[in-house]
């Protein structure tokens, strides 16, 4: 199933409850507006501040870098790229982030960012390195993830990658072997 399945599956199921998110949705409006601007402060552009906890998360779990530094550059990315891709679909990215934040709760454990490294790694692990279900559809934002990790400089040296334009010069560089 699709993502706007799920989600037409989760708003079916959320259809009994309307009445408590009637009674609810200011508290829940009041936090997610307080969420975006603690993250404007900060400089994010797309991200809310629960958006940018889960993210931080998820490099953490997902790529598993030595330090958090490279976690947060890797957030920034993230949130440049959702700034600077116009599409319609950007919505859909910032429910998957929350949808990821919350998905331990199914399990009755707390949110992904609350976890503890190793907890989330074994989610990670565990669920979402499915591509059936839920937790498959909620596995494509491994692909966010190392896009926003592995779209700096640092990371691509660290890694080894050449750059397409670079290939050609290293390899008229390298002395031919000798066939003997």
């Amino acid at each position: 199933m699709s993502l706007n399945g799920y989600l037409a599956v989760a708003a079916l199921c959320l259809l009994p409850f309307s009445p408590l998110l009637v009674v609810a949705a200011p508290c829940i409006w009041w936090q997610r507006r307080r969420a975006r601007e603690l993250a404007q402060r900060d400089g994010y552009l797309q991200l809310d501040a629960t958006m940018v906890r889960c993210l931080e998360a998820c490099v953490e779990a997902m790529v598993r870098p030595d330090e958090g530094e490279r976690a947060e550059r890797a957030v920034r990315d993230m949130d440049r790229y959702l700034h600077l891709s116009f599409s319609s679909r950007t919505w859909r990215t910032k429910a998957l982030i929350l949808a990821v934040e919350h998905a331990p709760r199914l399990s009755f454990k707390p949110a992904f960012s609350a976890m503890s490294r190793d907890e989330r790694r074994a989610f990670v692990d565990a669920r979402l390195s499915t591509t059936k279900g839920i937790y498959g559809t909620l596995s494509l934002l491994r692909q966010l993830v190392r896009l926003g990790y592995y779209s700096s400089d640092e990371a691509a040296q660290s890694v080894g990658f050449v750059p397409l334009g670079e290939r050609g010069a290293q390899r008229r560089n390298k002395p031919s072997p000798v066939l003997v």
